[in-house]
């Protein structure tokens, strides 16, 4: 039984519409069964542990189950083993469910174990980052007390000249002096910073040296309008644009709005338009006939609960072409910089042909 599983562009609208459920501390992986199936199931959903918190982790899991039982439910429906030759009873069936719920128990085992060990490298590598500290650190302070033992000598040198009566001249004193005060001042910069002390004259810098404290600027984000607005700007402005294609590029949008909300153009991106598609690919096609107010999640539940068929591949392209030239006005009038919606090619086929 082969099975293809979905991308993770595509499984976003998996987890939208509830295939991944959180209950307690761990997720769980949901598949509605279809009506025609349940007598031979026996069961209206399938509900599988999968053993993590980890969200992204997950995601994976729960891609991989998604794809296995897409695959029992088109078994099921043919009732036939190609392999063998025979028709399939309802042990059968049974006991491919319990062969993907026995896989996907290898799986966690497995990956438990790959976590095991990589805690055991993280914590070898931290060990080896901390020792690594200590050699710099232990460099460093061998080099700082040999500096400050020889700013401490030069002090006393000094202070001895001065009071020996060596330098008479005001000149001379008034140099030693500021020498003094300089080296001074050496001192308290390197109690306060270290390795700073490898700018004094004559001295060696340090192979450790502290990062600077003076957090880098943050660049200004441009704002950039919503897609209402952008819509509104672009071309129910336009006089110039049909009735027509005002009323169904609004359509269009108020659909995008309706999943996504009304993002900033700048945030829609070609990961966006992709979850957009495989959205318009799962919902039913008397969505497009019907009222545009109803629940996409409900409607999508709907699709897949009794198997109805989704929207074609002709008015997904539709939909896409009319975002298309929208965004070919927002890039002449300078409010997008590129056009996510343009590169339909390959992208216009429902995700788990």
């Amino acid at each position: 039984m082969k099975c293809k599983p979905a991308s993770p562009q595509s499984f976003s609208k998996l987890e939208k519409f509830s295939m991944l459920a959180l209950v307690g501390t761990h997720y769980h992986f949901r598949r509605v069964v279809p009506v025609a199936l349940r007598p031979l199931f026996g069961k209206t959903e399938f509900w599988i542990s999968l053993k993590t918190g980890n969200k992204s982790e997950a995601r994976l899991s729960a891609m991989a189950l998604h794809a296995q039982t897409s695959a029992l439910f088109r078994t099921a429906r043919t009732m036939t083993d190609p392999a063998q030759s025979k028709p399939l009873t309802k042990d059968d069936l049974l006991a491919l469910y319990e062969d993907i719920i026995k896989r996907q128990e290898e799986v966690i085992e497995i990956t438990e174990r790959n976590a095991a060990e990589q805690l055991k490298v993280e914590r070898y590598t931290a060990s080896m980052t901390r020792y690594e500290d200590l050699l710099k650190t232990r460099v460093f302070l061998t080099y700082s007390t040999d500096a400050l033992e020889r700013l401490n000598q030069h002090i006393i040198t000094l202070r001895q000249d001065m009071i020996t009566g060596k330098m008479q001249d005001k000149a001379s004193l008034a140099s030693k002096t500021e020498e003094i005060e300089r080296l001074h001042d050496t001192l308290v910069k390197m109690f306060q910073t270290g390795p700073v002390l490898s700018l004094a004259p004559g001295a060696v810098p340090p192979s450790h040296q502290l990062a600077s404290s003076t957090p880098s600027p943050i660049p200004a984000v441009p704002s950039s309008p919503r897609l209402t607005e952008a819509l509104q700007l672009a071309l129910l402005a336009d006089s110039q644009k049909s009735d027509a294609t005002k009323k169904e590029t609004a359509r269009t949008v108020a659909l995008f709005v309706q999943a996504f909300g009304d993002k900033p153009v700048q945030e829609i991106t070609g990961r966006v338009a992709g979850e957009f598609r495989d959205l318009l690919f799962s919902l039913p096609s008397s969505y497009a006939k019907g009222k545009q107010d109803m629940d996409l999640n409900a409607e999508v539940e709907r699709a897949q609960e009794f198997d109805l068929p989704t929207l074609s591949g002709k008015s997904v392209k539709n939909h896409f072409m009319r975002l298309s030239a929208l965004w070919n006005q927002l890039i002449r009038r300078e409010i997008a910089e590129k056009n996510p919606w343009s590169n339909v090619s390959g992208r216009l086929r429902p995700p788990y042909e």
